[in-house]
């Protein structure tokens, strides 16, 4: 990863973290893809699982995303997508929810 999708990164980690997110996961790779970011939302319980706009590749996320939670015996834990991308506003970036998609 470039130094600069690194920064962009920290930048929305440390937005999650604001948020209440607890970060589980970064490039999480297995045999259905990849995906950026799989944290856990302690205020909804919920898995979240989050690919950064402009993404790279076309994974499909719900094939991920239920792999991941058999390999963890988690089935049980709802779970949604994020979307997110980055803003510049007023010499600051800022995250900004893309797209937010409830299972």
């Amino acid at each position: 990863m470039l130094n600069s999708e690194n920064k962009l990164k920290n930048i929305i980690i440390k937005y999650l973290k604001k948020q209440k997110y607890t970060i589980l996961e970064e490039n999480y790779k297995c045999k259905y893809g990849n995906i950026d970011i799989i944290a856990y939302d302690n205020l909804s319980k919920e898995l979240v699982f989050i690919k950064i706009f402009p993404f790279k590749s076309k994974n499909d996320i719900n094939l991920i995303a239920k792999y991941y939670k058999y390999l963890y015996g988690i089935e049980d834990i709802p779970y949604r997508y994020e979307i997110l991308k980055i803003g510049f506003k007023k010499g600051k970036y800022k995250v900004i929810k893309y797209q937010k998609l409830k299972v």
